[in-house]
């Protein structure tokens, strides 16, 4: 049977209109202008997009008035249509409605365009227009959309702009709207003008003067895709099998409605998933913020019900990595301000229109039953994810769950860990992370998620080839661990894929995990939130795309692949896995990849499946495998119907003596009919029209030769006419073929006994006969009688058939993934561990110019036991610098022996807060299991790190977030069961000398009490000699060099107590001016002499009073 006989080729009847209109004019009488019909009207053309960072650009300005999503991540060219509030509400009160579908009463939030003093018709192209008409209407319009004011008279309306109108006011103008003609998805107005500044769509007309541009619906993923990256949501108007009875055109339905957060598609996911919301319920000056998370995936809503500060919303942000923020606050852009510094993704203002369209159940005619079992959610965070999620009311019901027990889960799923029966997770504050620049921070001019102003330890150790991966590693950073044992298999794997015996193997398993892509378990997860499940929770139907399915079964060929290549690698080292239990858990007796074998197996079994290169490819056509006996049955009767149109199309040549102008006569097999046809054939199903070529047939002659043949003649064009020459079937369009594709064999309409009831043969007849064999003879015996104009019902009926059996299949792999789906999670966390230990193998020989080492760890004699001693230790930040630069850095050496406490003193600009950063990201990195940029390190492990270095921002005035960070980590600190390493960057800066000394003098008391090891900076020497009395507090400073030509820092942390800071010289080298610093020398000198001057008379007054 040939490819192209299927279900994805349904073509929509060609209407018949003869309708006319009139383009008015200034200068030239009107042109009557046939209208086009809706298809017809419709030039459907997609540019090419080669370069997704540079997107085409409308030629000229435009001003356009579109409630842009308040988002920091900008495309170059939306500044081209940036919202002019001012002039476009001026204008749209000035106006009369721009198209004729417009109410009087639209809301400016439609993003209908304004009129502008620079036309865009010229980026627009028209055809077929002569030149007289080009002359008359360009100088009217201004606007490729939008015809002139004072041209008096609105577009014409049709039904569809009606229906385009209906659905799109539903929507918030911050979704885009792609709605399906045929077989495009098109966009109109400010949608279409945002599809080609930012995607390079190209610009057209629509036959009501609306901008329109179109994408075919084989690629609506990637553009929608596109879409949810540019900040942006989708909704999906699809096509329905009836009409619309008000319209009097096909009904059209919303389908979707994604948002970046919402998607569970493995083809429209992105690194992040899920939508956060954020809440005030108190007065705008109240720091407690509300969270509800939606987790699109496993369908599940999140709530904390306490309140929590910023500061933990911040931490939240980083564990829970939502791809989208919604915030409903009086303060909104306060609190976006906040959270852009450490999220990239959207950030959205909580639009009243949810409530409206959803309290109201104005939204897709649906009820919205998805969150019933949900009590517990904010009644706005229920009314936004109605608008997302009103269309899967008959996916799965969406669950409620518990914030803290989901993260609890999702953490410790993903590290392999000893003890099983304890948590040897370490405390590591959002704070900690941000002082120490462990994970990137986002620029406010990034074009890309997780761009980072500055490097990050995590942008240097990262090397991982998939995103798993990166998401392990991330989360291997943010739980550090505390179990030694634990810690050291780690060391040990790492080891073990360094050696150079083993980097041909490594190098195999990092492609083969590059090239599975999205992992089993996300695809698995996305399948299941789109599938419908009865009261029994029962599989009954799914509605996966054949694209998305067939990715799914290239990730499970691709994973058997990247199985093979690491059970080769572990197991050419047998005797080392054998003594490392993370390993032989990784290694083949486990039972998962067992599992993974059985389930290959029953891919190959159920479908044909080829090289994953092959199955990828959008010609690709999925089928079920050739032994099943009732797709042979299928099959059989199918070739025999392409037959009888063969002979058709012969007898027909010989009558009408075409064989002289045919390339290959007699015909052998079908080919697609296209607009240049040089031949006759049958265009593809389901209307199986005739189209003949006018080399053949002559325009002129064809009526006649329809008259002849006693078919109905449909259309013509300039080379080819169409022809009906089969019984058309009623509602064969585009839906109808999508609603067929969800057919299950179950369903009695589809089965072999209604195939037998439609050929005319006896049911027990069929059903009595042995083997396959004879029953295909039996059948086609059947269908060789049945008349030629039927064999239209009879191929759409196979088809429909085969779609059945295949579905069936899809079905039953489905559900053999949902029972073993802890299976395929074990198995994808072994591989996102494999690719971090892997990526750690690799530092050594990407940065070979420093030395490497593995930390070693002493557990303590006693609970008060402390040992900490890093030896040239280099930053990690350092070993992006040139080799050149790399070699005047100083290596840090550090020990605390015997002391609880360090107090850092010295000079600015002498290196105390980087040598704090590196202490704790050498602590941090040592308990995570890397290896460190270092010449050696001994430590006992902490449970608790803790760090408040810099400034960032914050709305809070410095003092007050300074002592509010403070009192956080010492509440941490505090704890009965705390081993803490306590980080403390000059306490006490942000308000008057003689209080601030005295509170940071206070902490360090308190932190002495404590079981910890700290280092604090200060710029205080009093500060620092009163500590010194304090045995267990040790002074230390970065040392420097005075010379003639100023003052050089050592960077190197020695003994004893630094006097001054020298911020005069340091401020010379930051290029000061020298009159300021002259200035500045002349009021320290005279301030030291008042102070000299204060001293001697305050001695001679005790001396006098005695």
């Amino acid at each position: 049977m040939p490819k192209q006989l299927t279900l994805d080729f349904f073509v929509r009847k060609h209407p018949q209109s003869s309708g006319r209109t009139v383009i008015d004019s200034e200068s030239a009488e009107p042109i009557p202008v046939p209208v086009k019909t809706e298809d017809e009207a419709t030039m459907k053309s997609v540019a090419s997009f080669a370069d997704r960072q540079k997107p085409s650009t409308p030629q000229c300005q435009t001003q356009v008035f579109i409630a842009e999503p308040l988002i920091r991540r900008v495309r170059p060219g939306l500044e081209a249509f940036r919202a002019q509030p001012t002039a476009s509400l001026t204008s749209a009160s000035a106006s009369p409605s721009p198209r004729g579908f417009s109410t009087p009463g639209a809301s400016p939030q439609q993003g209908h365009l304004k009129a502008s003093a620079s036309p865009l018709h010229s980026s627009i192209p028209q055809k077929n227009l002569s030149s007289k008409r080009r002359a008359a209407s360009t100088s009217e319009e201004s606007h490729d959309d939008i015809r002139s004011p004072n041209q008096g008279k609105q577009a014409p309306t049709t039904g569809f702009t009606r229906q385009y109108a209906s659905i799109r006011k539903r929507l918030d103008s911050n979704t885009v709207l792609y709605i399906r003609k045929g077989r495009f998805f098109e966009l109109y107005e400010q949608d279409s003008i945002f599809g080609n500044v930012t995607m390079g769509l190209k610009l057209t007309r629509h036959a009501s003067s609306m901008s329109m541009c179109g994408v075919p619906d084989y690629m609506l993923d990637k553009y929608i895709k596109l879409t949810l990256d540019s900040g942006k949501r989708a909704a999906i108007a699809d096509e329905m099998p009836e009409m619309d009875k008000v319209e009097k055109v096909q009904k059209r339905q919303v389908i979707a409605v994604y948002s970046p957060g919402s998607v569970s598609s493995a083809l429209l996911l992105g690194t992040q998933y899920g939508i956060l919301y954020i809440e005030d319920r108190g007065s705008a000056d109240s720091d407690s913020k509300y969270l509800q998370f939606y987790d699109p995936l496993r369908r599940l809503i999140l709530v904390k019900s306490e309140p929590c500060t910023m500061g933990e919303v911040i931490a939240l942000i980083q564990r829970l990595s939502p791809a989208e923020i919604v915030i409903s606050s009086c303060v909104y852009e306060l609190v976006r301000a906040q959270l852009s510094v450490y999220f990239l993704g959207p950030i959205y203002a909580y639009n009243n229109l949810y409530a409206t369209v959803c309290s109201t159940n104005l939204l897709w005619d649906i009820s919205l039953d998805a969150l019933e079992s949900c009590a517990n959610i904010s009644s706005a965070f229920r009314y936004y994810l109605n608008y997302l999620l009103a269309t899967d009311k008959r996916l799965t019901p969406i669950q409620q769950g518990d914030i803290a027990e989901y993260l609890t889960n999702i953490t410790l799923s993903g590290i392999f860990r000893l003890p099983q029966n304890s948590s040897p997770i370490a405390t590591l504050p959002m704070l900690t992370l941000s002082s120490l620049g462990i994970l990137p921070l986002c620029s406010a001019d990034s074009l890309a998620r997780f761009e980072a102003v500055d490097s990050s330890v995590f942008e240097v150790y990262n090397n991982c080839v998939t995103r798993d991966g990166s998401q392990m590693l991330k989360m291997w950073l943010m739980n550090p661990l505390y179990d030694v044992e634990t810690i050291q298999l780690r060391q040990n794997a790492i080891k073990l894929f360094a050696d150079s015996v083993n980097h041909k193997h490594v190098e195999a398993v990092l492609t083969s995990l590059k090239a599975v892509g999205t992992s089993l378990y996300y695809l698995v997860l996305g399948c299941r939130s789109n599938c419908h499940f009865n009261s029994f929770n029962v599989l009954e139907q799914s509605t996966l795309s054949n694209r998305l399915f067939v990715q799914l079964l290239v990730t499970i060929i691709r994973t058997c692949s990247a199985a093979e290549a690491l059970h080769t690698l572990l197991g050419s080292n047998e005797k080392n896995v054998q003594s490392n239990e993370m390993l032989r858990h990784f290694s083949s007796s486990n039972s998962c990849w067992k599992f993974l074998e059985t389930l290959y197996n029953k891919v190959a079994s159920m479908f044909e499946v080829d090289t994953p290169q092959t199955m990828l490819r959008k010609d690709f056509k999925l089928s079920a495998n050739s032994n099943e006996p009732n797709l042979q049955i299928v099959d059989a009767l199918l070739d025999r119907i392409e037959q009888r149109y063969v002979e058709y199309l012969n007898t027909l040549a010989q009558t009408h003596r075409l064989s002289p102008s045919l390339k290959d006569y007699p015909l052998t097999a079908l080919t697609p009919a296209t607009s240049t046809a040089k031949v006759y054939t049958f265009s593809p199903f389901p209307d199986r029209h005739l189209v003949i070529g006018d080399s053949l047939i002559p325009l002129a002659k064809q009526s006649h030769f329809a008259r002849i043949e006693g078919i109905t003649q449909i259309s013509s064009t300039k080379t080819a006419g169409r022809f009906s020459v089969l019984d058309p079937l009623p509602n064969e369009t585009i839906a109808a073929a999508n609603l067929a594709t969800r057919a299950t064999e179950s369903q009695s309409q589809y089965n072999q006994q209604a195939l037998c009831r439609l050929l005319g043969v006896d049911v027990t007849v069929d059903g009595a006969t042995q083997g396959t064999r004879a029953k295909v003879k039996l059948l086609i015996q059947a269908l060789d009688k049945v008349a030629f104009r039927r064999l239209l019902e009879l191929e759409s009926f196979l088809l429909r058939r085969k779609n059945s059996i295949l579905n069936t299949l899809k079905l039953d792999l489905l559900v053999f993934l949902f029972e073993h789906e802890d299976m395929i999670r074990e198995m994808c966390s072994i591989f996102s561990q494999v690719d971090v230990l892997c990526c750690f193998s690799k530092l050594s020989r990407i940065y070979a110019h420093v030395p490497w080492s593995y930390p070693l760890f002493q557990p303590p004699v006693h609970e008060q036991e402390h040992i900490l001693d890093i030896s040239k230790a280099y930053h990690p930040i350092a070993l992006k610098l040139s080799q050149a630069r790399l070699k005047a850095w100083v290596p840090l050496d550090c020990n605390f022996q015997n002391n609880k406490m360090l107090v850092l003193t010295g000079c600015n600009m002498s290196g105390k807060s980087t040598a704090m950063r590196l202490i704790g990201i050498a602590v941090l990195l040592a308990q995570i299991g890397a290896p460190l940029p270092c010449s050696g390190m001994v430590l006992t492990p902490y449970n608790t790190i803790l760090a408040k270095i810099g400034n960032e921002e914050d709305i809070r005035s410095t003092f007050q977030k300074e002592t509010a960070d403070c009192a956080e980590l010492l509440q941490e600190a505090l704890r009965p069961d705390a081993r803490s390493l306590f980080l403390l960057d000059e306490f006490g800066r942000g308000t008057d000398s003689t209080t601030g000394d005295a509170l940071a003098e206070a902490v360090c008391r308190q932190l002495t009490q404590l079981n910890l090891r700290a280092v604090v900076s200060t710029h205080s020497p009093l500060m620092a000699l009163k500590l010194e009395q304090d045995k267990q507090v040790r002074l230390c400073h970065m040392s420097y060099e005075i010379t003639a030509s100023g003052i050089q820092f050592k960077h190197t942390l020695c003994h004893g107590l630094c006097t001054r800071s020298f911020g005069s010289q340091v401020a010379r080298l930051a290029g000061f001016p020298t009159e300021l610093l002259e200035q500045c020398d002349k009021h320290t000198r005279g301030f030291i002499y008042s102070c000299i001057l204060s001293t001697m008379e305050a001695v001679e007054d005790m001396l006098g009073q005695k």
